[in-house]
């Protein structure tokens, strides 16, 4: 069975994207703090707190513009190796 699916481009999202953590990284409750751009933090932890984040929150705008409903979607991300950026092929 092949299925088309569009292909988001986000990575100028990824790359400008901030998320909020807490100023205390032991107490979740603690005040929150915005994160600087991904692209400016060093941070492991924190750079792989705003790539979830981004992730999340551009799989529910693509949700909502594909009128979706977030629990019936299944999400992926990755690499297509295909210049076509228009549509990708995946073989389930």
């Amino acid at each position: 069975m092949f299925v088309f699916l569009p292909v988001i481009t986000a990575a100028q999202q990824f790359y400008n994207g901030t998320t909020s953590i807490p100023v205390n990284r032991k107490d979740p409750k603690s005040p929150k703090r915005i994160t600087k751009t991904l692209n400016m933090i060093t941070n492991p932890e924190e750079k792989r707190k705003v790539i979830g984040d981004m992730f999340m929150r551009i799989a529910d705008e693509v949700c909502m513009e594909l009128n979706l409903k977030p629990e019936d979607t299944i999400l992926a991300q990755g690499k297509v190796s295909k210049s076509n950026y228009g549509n990708a092929l995946v073989n389930f």
